[in-house]
């Protein structure tokens, strides 16, 4: 594939380091940022994203389109760039962290305006510098006309199976890492309302030393992206459910991670989070959050 016009939409922590990786490659990198934060603002800055104005004349310069972005805003996006787009036929890329339902409906509503979609799923952090950056994981049909993304550096990997299979791979992945730390999250701040914070700490480095250390590395970068989490959560007690296992477990875990958006340590970003350098931190920090505990 040639050098073509990418659009990356939003250039948030994610899509701005994928964007500035093809931009580092030498290709063109749009985005549309009507209504986008300051701070997503400077981040497409920071990474060479050219902003467009609006979505139609990003439908018609991108030959592909690649969705990033928290998972409650990806069906209602794909909409507005359907209905945009006129006589435009940008291949869609939807790397979201939604449920292989979600996906479908996403295509569908693509398919219906004649614009083709890949489903996709991300798994990793970031790109940075040289590393290889996250795991693309993509499932349709016309895979190949990705070759050039991961000529530019993007780590694609194929999979069999039609749209829903990546997204599918993206929600299991998601539930252990994302669900685990909820988990650590809500047990650590529990012993620390309770007063045996000190005790569980003890004993879980003497008989569990691994459990702490992803807690200190994990929780503090973790809240910031709390966010985001809400959403995702909830696409994986739908996936889970629509495999008929019980979707209760993420809907708890989507409201551990709606309270912690709310704190303190919520509302830091990536960029600058620093109020927490460990889990003992993150606890301290919201147990102190915590509502009044409901008398009988």
């Amino acid at each position: 594939m040639t050098q073509a016009t990418i659009a990356v939409v939003a250039p948030g922590d994610m899509g701005s380091a994928i964007g500035h990786r093809l931009v580092g490659a030498g290709w063109r990198v749009i985005t549309d940022l009507t209504d986008r934060s300051p701070r997503s603002r400077q981040l497409a800055a920071t990474a060479g994203i050219i902003a467009v104005d609006g979505l139609a004349t990003l439908a018609g310069e991108a030959e592909i389109v690649l969705s990033v972005m928290p998972p409650a805003s990806a069906l209602a996006f794909a909409r507005r760039l359907a209905a945009a787009a006129g006589a435009a036929r940008p291949l869609f890329v939807d790397l979201n962290a939604i449920a292989p339902a979600t996906a479908q409906d996403i295509a569908a509503a693509l398919g219906a305006r004649g614009i083709d979609m890949i489903d996709g799923g991300i798994i990793g952090g970031p790109p940075r510098g040289a590393d290889a950056g996250p795991r693309i994981y993509v499932a349709g049909y016309g895979l190949a006309r990705l070759d050039g993304l991961r000529d530019a550096g993007l780590d694609i990997r194929s999979m069999d199976g039609g749209i829903g299979a990546a997204s599918g791979l993206k929600m299991c992945y998601a539930s252990l890492t994302k669900g685990i730390t909820a988990l650590q999250i809500e047990a650590l701040v529990a012993a620390r309302a309770l007063g045996c914070a000190e005790d569980l700490h003890a004993e879980l480095s003497f008989s569990q030393n691994a459990l702490v250390a992803r807690a200190d590395a994990w929780l503090p970068q973790s809240c910031p992206k709390a966010y985001r989490w809400v959403g995702e959560m909830e696409e994986i007690a739908d996936t889970f459910a629509a495999v008929g296992l019980t979707p209760d477990i993420f809907r708890g875990v989507a409201d551990i991670y709606r309270f912690v958006e709310a704190t303190p340590l919520g509302r830091e970003t990536p960029e600058t989070r620093g109020l927490a350098q460990d889990a003992g931190d993150v606890s301290s920090i919201l147990a102190a959050a915590l509502p009044a505990a409901k008398s009988d």
